[in-house]
């Protein structure tokens, strides 16, 4: 075996935290997000007022596709909304972390923990007008929040046919940017900040999680060199026992993913029950294994007789 099981373990040992510590950040900027997007009722630091009826922009979203999405106040306070995107099961709205949500489709609504649902068949709806829609997801991070009495209506028709003043909200960074281009004679506004817009004072959380993918990546790098150093001395000794450089290579490789692996496992766990199973919050664990592999490879070359 090229290492020894203690160094094999010191290896899985610091890969698992190099991992936990990448899933970490992805885990910090979900709730970053969330949290703005909870704190802007839904909308980002791109979203325009545009006035045009909401059938217009219903097909604006579609011709401009990508993450564009537009909402329409369906009552007099900003509480019933009806929602539109060209990619609707895309669109991340906030949810207790943790829990497990499903995307929203044609005909189906989030709602916050204050509002009723009625459960019909084993089913829960949000009942609006004589209309009844699909209930898949509780909106806001936690048991009380901003959103608490919210409702989103996922529905095109319900969209086309209603609006307060005919002035819908188009978001979306790319979105927008594409709006200007096709629309230029569009009159827009940008959305005022409220009170209970929390993005304007969160500077320190895009510097933070720039400064940990930089030091995953150091850590990544600095963790895959002692290895190649580690197993220098037993491939020597396999040369000089006329081991076959196949055998070796096998050997070198399925130590190395032996260790990835046994990291991999560690953090599965915690991971998919902070994350609610979210399978991207593990890409971030296997950049960490692709970078200390990578930095395994390029320190063999010095340290190994290849």
């Amino acid at each position: 075996m090229p290492l020894t099981k203690p160094r094999v373990a010191l290896l899985a040992f610091v890969l698992s935290l190099l991992m936990l510590g990448s899933t970490s950040l992805y885990v910090y900027w979900v709730v970053q997000r969330q949290l703005s997007l909870e704190g802007r009722n839904l909308c980002s630091t791109s979203a325009l007022r545009v006035d045009v009826t909401p059938a217009t922009a219903v097909r604006l979203v579609h011709e401009i596709g990508g993450d564009a999405r537009a909402f329409v106040d369906l009552d007099d306070f900003g509480i019933v909304r009806a929602f539109v995107a060209a990619h609707p099961e895309s669109f991340a709205y906030p949810h207790p972390l943790g829990s497990q949500t499903k995307p929203l489709a044609a005909h189906s609504a989030v709602a916050g923990n204050r509002v009723g649902a009625t459960t019909i068949g084993g089913s829960q709806f949000v009942l609006f007008g004589f209309e009844r829609f699909s209930l898949v997801g509780r909106l806001g991070m936690g048991s009380e929040s901003l959103l608490d009495r919210s409702v989103l209506i996922a529905d095109e028709e319900v969209f086309a046919r209603s609006g307060v003043g005919g002035t819908v909200v188009i978001d979306g960074a790319r979105a927008v940017r594409r709006l200007r281009e096709i629309a230029p004679d569009v009159r827009v506004a940008p959305m005022a900040a409220g009170a209970s817009d929390r993005t304007n004072v969160d500077v320190i959380s895009p510097v933070l999680i720039r400064l940990g993918v930089v030091g995953e990546f150091l850590g990544s790098v600095v963790a895959g060199a002692p290895m190649a150093r580690f197993v220098a001395p037993w491939v020597r000794s396999c040369i000089v026992l006329g081991v076959s450089w196949r055998r070796v290579l096998l050997q070198v490789v399925g130590t190395l993913l032996m260790c990835c692996l046994a990291a991999l496992a560690v953090v599965l766990l915690p991971v998919m029950r902070v994350s609610g199973r979210d399978v991207a919050a593990l890409a971030p664990a296997l950049a960490v294994c692709m970078v200390f592999a990578a930095s395994f490879c390029a320190s063999s070359k010095a340290a190994l007789p290849w």
